[in-house]
């Protein structure tokens, strides 16, 4: 079974680049980056971003060595949501990541704490960074933070 490490090598080689050429397009260090493909380090988020767009492969493909789903444009739906162009940073991948790994008890508490956050941002117009007044799986914001009160 291959590694990530194995499969971010093999991409790099299949691209004829060397680990000082990965250092130099994206930040990692070669003495990270040699750790990564010996499976002696994980990737950060931030790592698997850069490494994902400069070997033109998709993350799932580093992670798993599948391709999971093709990127399609955004559906009706959620351009409808106002959620079809936001632009996530690597802080914003980790820590969606780590929600996800929460049991759906949890996430629900989550998404209620949020919500209540961005009631009382609403009613404070000077924090407010123009959220949306809806939350992404369709509660009401009031729906969510009453859950999470409950909890």
């Amino acid at each position: 079974m291959k590694t990530i490490g194995s499969r971010l090598k093999e991409a790099r080689k299949r691209k004829g680049l060397t680990q000082i050429d990965i250092q130099k397009a994206t930040g990692i260090s070669s003495g990270n980056l040699s750790d990564i493909e010996n499976d002696k380090s994980m990737p950060s988020a931030a790592a698997l971003i850069s490494l994902s767009r400069e070997l033109e492969v998709s993350i799932d493909w580093i992670l798993t060595g599948e391709e999971r789903f093709a990127i399609e444009p955004a559906s009706p739906e959620r351009k409808a949501s106002g959620y079809s162009d936001i632009d996530l940073s690597p802080q914003d991948i980790e820590f969606f990541a780590k929600v996800k790994q929460l049991t759906k008890e949890n996430r629900i508490k989550v998404e209620g704490i949020v919500e209540g956050l961005l009631i009382s941002q609403d009613s404070n117009p000077q924090g407010r960074t123009g959220a949306s007044s809806r939350s992404t799986n369709g509660y009401e914001r009031e729906e969510a933070a009453a859950k999470s009160k409950l909890a």
